[in-house]
């Protein structure tokens, strides 16, 4: 799994975006589902990645603004590179993505000072209504 936005936002013509993406994701659908609303959102994705390896070698070269994470990879563990990233590049924020919400994994998420973090399996919508878009 490797792609950029060449277009970002909605149309050639549409709004500038608003911030540079990266998705660490290994599950195709899921990443896609995030690839599909951050330009939804106006947000640029930078490249979206399945492993470790490729999201840290993807974070270093492109330096994004956020970088959506999941936590369990298949060559790694996401909160391990996760601090690798918040040591070399500060500004960069993290939303972790995982499944598994447990107390020990949610004590990690805080402690290593991620952004957020995005639950799998939540269905319920819980924000960010959608806009309506000025005429």
């Amino acid at each position: 799994m490797n792609s950029a936005d060449t277009n970002p936002g909605k149309s050639p013509a549409g709004p500038v975006a608003r911030g540079r993406v990266v998705i660490v994701e290994d599950q195709r659908i899921v990443a896609e589902f995030f690839t599909y609303h951050c330009r939804d959102l106006g947000l640029q994705v930078l490249q979206a990645c399945g492993t470790c390896e490729e999201g840290l070698a993807a974070i270093r070269k492109h330096r994004p603004d956020l970088v959506l994470m999941d936590i369990s990879l298949p060559d790694g563990d996401g909160l391990e590179m996760a601090k690798v990233v918040l040591d070399e590049l500060t500004s960069v924020k993290i939303l972790a993505i995982s499944s598994h919400r447990d107390p020990w994994t949610m004590l990690q998420v805080q402690r290593i000072g991620l952004h957020g973090f995005v639950d799998k399996n939540e269905q319920r919508r819980k924000c960010c209504p959608r806009r309506s878009t000025p005429s």
